[in-house]
């Protein structure tokens, strides 16, 4: 009974893995597959292409593209943490919020905290 469990929890690590991996548009390659064909897989990977190993249904590593080492974006994209905007833009076309009525503005109320820390 205990190796059906275990084998249940297996088969079902490795088919969330490997959903996981469809869903997020990556490939998924065992450990001996890597090992076998480690060119083709890292050029994949250098090409843009993110591809899970795995071993026993198991995440082991992710390849990912290398990226700049003074660009932590890049870096960020490529772990796939974040994702990069769908459209290009810059922070200062964004309009800031009206101020609400009976408020002070963010300047007046920063520099009121620094005249009271002032005295």
């Amino acid at each position: 009974m205990l190796v059906a469990s275990s084998l249940r929890s297996a088969l079902a690590a490795h088919e969330c893995s490997s959903l996981w991996a469809t869903l997020m548009g990556m490939e998924s390659i065992g450990i001996r597959e890597l090992k076998q064909h480690t060119s083709r897989y890292v050029k994949k990977a250098h090409q843009g292409e993110p591809i899970d190993v795995t071993s026993h249904g198991r995440l082991l590593a992710r390849l990912v593209p290398a990226s700049d080492p003074d660009d932590p974006i890049a870096d960020l994209v490529a772990a796939g943490i974040i994702r990069p905007p769908e459209e290009p833009g810059d922070i200062l076309d964004i309009t800031p919020l009206p101020q609400k009525p009976g408020r002070p503005s963010i300047s007046e109320a920063l520099q009121q905290m620094r005249e009271e820390e002032r005295y």
